[in-house]
């Protein structure tokens, strides 16, 4: 804000919000731009409170969408950026018309390769009419100029990084808004001695009534930077016509004279832009007066860039090299007793201060003490990452925010739109609670949206239109020693990735968890162990907790080898009313190969001869001879190597066309299967309750048990109808229900079916399978169970004394089963109408 002024009109701290004319009062300079600022303040800290500092442009707007213009030499590629309005920390920034990164005023170079980060840099422009004469001055009064002028500024900025978004990328930048420094202004009395008749005021009488402006001239710390200063705020600036060596001509300016050893500084308008250091200032060596415009000889050559704009030159009273001791701040050379001196911290060019100027008083200056900059704030903000290399923009970090006429009603606690930040709608939520409302539509998640430390939290969206779709890990959301949860109406889909059993949605350490009317998925491994899950419930909890978890009326879709819900160390589990179902996410011909790989190792290792069809039987055979071959070839392979050897050259040999063609199509689409659709395990369960599920085409239907510690407490498990279906040669255990270690235990009203994969499985497999330690109440009751080898298994590794037990399995029709029932102790379930009976065929 340099300019003839006589003070700042409005600071930071200040309160004014207008200045109001009196009739036969004078209007001063300040007042009447008091008005100016207090209404740009106020428009500004309402857009802070509707948008937010970080600003951005509306949802679909295209305003400052960055584009990339290929070109095979590096030098001519180019970034263009939409015309529009696009806001930062309440200022509006303007583009009429797009533009490109190179029709900016003195651009630097791009980066030739790799990826960069494009960013805006918005600041409060303050020109005179020297430094944009053409668009600010009247012709008719050249060459007198009349009134400032003031504008949003920008600067597109192109920074190497390699970072993966726009917004990490300018984080990590640190772009610097503001000097930290803080400057002192003070004022050394003059000794002299009074005349009474004198009016009251400055004893000397030789302070200007105006502005003593402190600028950085080149950055630095409160010791390295350059400092000046000027009585006038720095308004004797002239507009250069030509620059010649040391020779600089001016335009005509009635107003501004320089004389011999004045101290000027030569700057344009990107210069302060940019914030570049200008350098020591020069020296006026000597003044040839012309009608035209003066010409100036500096004391030595000027340096300005050739297609510089706003070239000026401003005069000023002083310099220095830091600032840390107090500065002696002569005006016209006289020493006035003013002082100023530099904290601790940064100071960047461009940054100023101001303080009144008023010989009428006695202090004659406006102290300050440990001041902040009264100017110029910069503010950064992301529009886009590209990639040179590749040629292409690879990021739209644009903030957006939705317009107020499009937001909808409701009591939501912070509401987000697909495209939107989603990591910081959650970071709005208060850590006392509140509710976080999804949108419609299809929310990409580069990394886990975590909620860390949260009570009486709600997340729910509008049903499965509300679509959370993470890009580079399993977990959609992540919730993190939170206490009473719900998460409801929405669809999560696990990613790829998945290491750790975590689910699309995953709750570690939280308490009193509900999850309820969502749709989740997760992907398929190709591995031989598990990797993910749909919804995963874990520790570790807080000491002293008592972790519940309900999931009710979700519908899962779990992929190849993959889980449905996974859910440990729980005290208290209540799970009903999901479907749960084995949906694989590739095609058959993408699965058979790579499932082929992961089992041939134990189909060569494998002695049975009827556990597999003719085509798996053929695989093997073969598999054997070549594992003995090499070995007979390389003498000291070991077995588990020869075999490693060979399932690897088989499979990277063997087209998929070929293998496809080997098992048949049939037997290709069935190869696949879940590993286990309800799991309750872990060191203590106290109670749970498994009811009304509909589990479709996992290996292990429902699996209930503790690892260690105490024996699980109450177990229901009722009404629960189960497909088990499983991988041609998956070799672990499979059941529709498996129990362990319960010390009260009711199974009622359990239908299964077992999918056979045609003829390549026939291994034994029980439907519904007790084993472990045992209380004294056993109740398995009103089973209908199809293809099992056997439906009901009870192995008892230790219980009460039999006259202090009650253990019953009733009513139990086990279709196209060797036997309805092996119990420890038949007798107990004589006459119990347990029969294993041939299909029924209608």
């Amino acid at each position: 804000m340099t300019g003839d002024y006589t003070k700042v009109p409005l600071r930071d701290a200040e309160r004014w919000t207008g200045a109001r004319m009196q009739q036969g009062r004078v209007l001063l300079d300040h007042e009447w731009n008091l008005n100016l600022d207090a209404s740009a303040r106020a428009a500004a800290d309402a857009v802070r409170d509707v948008v937010g500092s970080s600003g951005g442009v509306p949802e679909g707007s295209a305003a400052f969408q960055v584009g990339f213009v290929p070109n095979p030499i590096p030098a001519l590629r180019q970034v263009t950026v939409q015309g529009g309005r696009i806001w930062a920390d309440g200022l509006c920034a303007f583009a009429p018309a797009p533009f490109s990164y190179f029709s900016q005023e003195s651009p630097p170079s791009l980066p030739g390769a790799g990826r960069a980060v494009v960013f805006l840099d918005v600041f409060s422009e303050h020109l005179q009419p020297a430094e944009s004469w053409e668009e600010i001055a009247d012709p008719a009064l050249e060459p007198l100029d009349a009134s400032a002028r003031t504008r949003v500024g920008y600067r597109l900025r192109v920074v190497p990084t390699l970072l993966g978004s726009a917004r990490a990328a300018l984080d990590a930048l640190a772009f610097p808004g503001l000097s930290t420094g803080r400057l002192t202004v003070t004022r050394n009395s003059p000794t002299t001695t009074p005349d009474p008749c004198d009016p009251p005021g400055d004893p000397l009488g030789l302070l200007p009534d105006g502005m003593l402006r402190v600028e950085v001239l080149d950055g630095g710390t409160a010791a390295t930077a350059r400092f000046v200063w000027a009585a006038d705020n720095g308004a004797a600036t002239a507009r250069v016509k030509s620059v010649s060596g040391a020779r600089v001509t001016l335009a005509a300016s009635p107003a501004v004279k320089f004389a011999q050893q004045d101290l000027v500084e030569v700057g344009w308008r990107t210069r302060r832009a940019d914030r570049l250091a200008h350098g020591e200032l020069y020296t006026v060596g000597s003044v040839t007066p012309d009608v035209a415009g003066d010409v100036l000889v500096l004391n030595r050559l000027v340096s300005v860039p050739a297609d510089a704009k706003g070239l000026v030159v401003r005069r000023w009273d002083g310099q220095s090299v830091g600032a840390a001791a107090p500065v002696t701040a002569v005006v016209h050379g006289t020493d006035l007793g003013l002082r100023f001196s530099a904290g601790a911290g940064g100071y960047l060019s461009g940054d100023w201060w101001g303080a009144r100027l008023r010989p009428a008083s006695t202090e004659g200056v406006e102290r300050l003490s440990a001041a902040p900059p009264d100017g110029t704030p910069h503010t950064a903000l992301p529009l886009a990452l590209v990639d040179f290399d590749a040629q292409t923009v690879l990021d739209d970090g644009r903030p957006k925010f939705p317009q107020l006429t499009r937001l909808p009603r409701g009591t939501c606690t912070v509401t987000a739109f697909p495209g939107e930040d989603l990591q910081a709608a959650v970071d709005l939520l208060p850590s006392t609670g509140g509710e976080l409302c999804l949108a419609a539509g299809r929310f990409v998640i580069p990394q886990p949206i975590r909620l860390t430390g949260r009570r009486r939290v709600v997340v729910t969206g509008v049903g499965p239109a509300t679509v959370l779709a993470p890009t580079t890990d399993e977990c959609a959301l992540f919730f993190e020693g939170c206490t009473d949860v719900e998460v409801h109406g929405l669809r999560a889909e696990g990613g790829a990735g998945g290491v750790s059993l975590g689910g699309a949605l995953t709750f570690e350490g939280c308490t009193k968890v509900r999850v309820r009317d969502c749709d989740l998925a997760c992907l398929d491994t190709f591995e031989d162990t598990r990797a993910q899950a749909c919804l995963t419930f874990r520790g570790p909890f807080p000491l002293g907790a008592v972790p519940e978890v309900t999931v009710e009326d979700n519908r899962l879709e779990v992929g190849v080898r993959q889980i449905g819900m996974l859910i440990l160390d729980a005290s208290s589990a209540v799970v009903s009313r999901n479907r749960i179902q084995y949906v694989p996410t590739t095609t058959p011909i993408r699965i058979l190969p790579v499932l082929i790989a992961s089992e041939l190792r134990r189909i060569a290792a494998d002695l049975s001869t009827t556990r597999y069809g003719p085509e798996l039987t053929q695989i093997r055979a073969g598999l054997q001879d070549e594992v003995a071959s090499l070995m007979s070839r390389t003498p000291g392979l070991g077995l588990r190597l020869a075999r490693i050897t060979v399932a690897r050259n088989r499979v990277d040999e063997a087209p998929r066309e070929r293998l496809h063609t080997l098992l048949g199509a049939s037997t290709a689409a069935q190869l696949g299967g879940a590993l286990q659709g309800i799991v309750l395990a872990g060191h203590t369960l106290t109670t749970a309750r498994v009811t009304d599920n509909f589990i479709e085409g996992a290996a292990q239907g429902i699996h209930i048990g503790t690892a260690r510690g105490p024996a699980a407490g109450q177990v229901l498990i009722r009404d629960n109808m189960i497909q088990v279906g499983f991988p041609a040669v998956y070799n672990r255990a499979r059941h529709a229900v498996f129990v362990a270690d319960a010390l009260r235990l009711a199974v009622l009203g359990t239908v299964a079916d077992l999918a056979r994969r045609g003829t390549l499985e026939n291994s034994p497999t029980d439907a519904i399978r007790i084993h472990g330690r045992r209380g004294a109440r056993l109740v398995v009751r009103d089973s209908s169970l199809t293809r099992f080898t056997t439906g009901v298994r009870v192995v008892a590794l230790s219980g009460p004394a039999a006259d202090k037990r009650l253990w019953r399995v009733s009513e139990t029709a086990a279709e196209g089963a060797a036997a309805a029932l092996v119990a420890p102790d038949l007798a107990l379930t004589e006459g119990e109408r347990n029969i294993a009976m041939p299909l029924f065929q209608p």
